[in-house]
C-alpha cells in the first residue's frame, strides 16, 4: 500500500511499485512516481527501461511468491552498473519456530514468519544458496532482531536494550534473527540479458 515508499519519498527518493493486488496499488499511487499492476512470476521481461534502478526493494516479497529465483533473474537486468538489489526475508530458524517445532507445532498465523500466505520458508543458508545461484554478488548481510516475538520470554528479553539485542542477535544469527537482510550486487555481465 505504498507504507515503505512513503518513507522513501520523504527522503526525495524516485519511487515506482509492482504490485498484484489491484486495491493495495491504488493506495501506493500517492507515494510512487508509477505503480504498475502485475504478478512478477508470470512477466518475462518489467515495463521499464534496462540498467534504470539504482535500487531494487524486495522487502519481504520472495516468500510469498512460488520461484523466487526467477523473479531475482527477471529484475537483475534492470539494476544501473552500481545498482543494488536489498532483500528481506523472515527466518525460519528462529528459535520460537525452533521450539514451536520440538513441540510438534507448524501453526500458521495472519502475520510473522509463519504467514499463512508464504510459499517458501529460507533459513540463512537457503537464502544466500539461492541468491549466489541467481548470478547476485553478495555484498552485505544483516539482521533484525526479535527479542520480543521468543514465545514465552519475549516481553522480559524486550527489556534489554536494542543495541545489545542487535549485538546478540548478529553473533547467533541463524538462531536470533527475526529477519535477513542482505545487499546484492549483479555480476555487470548478468545485468544485459533480457
Amino acid at each position: 500500500t505504498g507504507y515503505f515508499a512513503k518513507k522513501l519519498k520523504e527522503k526525495k527518493c524516485n519511487v515506482w511499485g509492482i504490485e498484484i493486488d489491484r486495491s493495495a496499488s491504488q493506495k501506493a499511487k500517492k507515494y510512487c512516481e508509477k505503480v504498475f499492476v502485475g504478478d512478477i512470476e508470470s512477466e518475462k521481461s518489467l515495463p521499464f527501461q534496462k540498467h534504470f534502478f539504482d535500487y531494487i526493494l524486495l522487502m519481504d516479497i520472495l516468500e510469498h511468491l512460488k520461484n523466487p529465483s526467477s523473479a531475482l533473474r527477471i529484475f537483475a537486468p534492470y539494476l544501473k552498473k552500481d545498482g543494488k538489489i536489498i532483500i528481506s526475508v523472515p527466518n525460519v530458524a528462529f528459535i520460537s519456530i525452533r521450539l514451536a517445532l520440538l513441540r510438534g507445532k507448524f501453526t500458521y498465523q495472519k502475520l510473522g514468519i509463519m504467514d499463512e500466505t508464504h510459499l517458501r520458508f529460507f533459513t540463512k543458508k537457503t537464502l544466500l544458496d539461492m541468491i549466489e545461484k541467481t548470478g547476485l554478488h553478495i555484498e552485505e548481510v544483516d539482521v533484525s532482531s526479535g527479542f520480543s516475538q521468543i514465545t514465552l520470554i519475549g516481553k522480559y528479553l524486550n527489556h534489554i536494550p536494542k543495541i545489545w539485542q542487535y549485538r546478540m542477535t548478529k553473533v547467533w544469527d541463524t538462531l536470533l534473527a527475526y529477519q535477513f537482510i542482505v545487499v546484492c550486487k549483479a555480476k555487470y555481465e548478468n545485468c544485459s540479458g533480457a
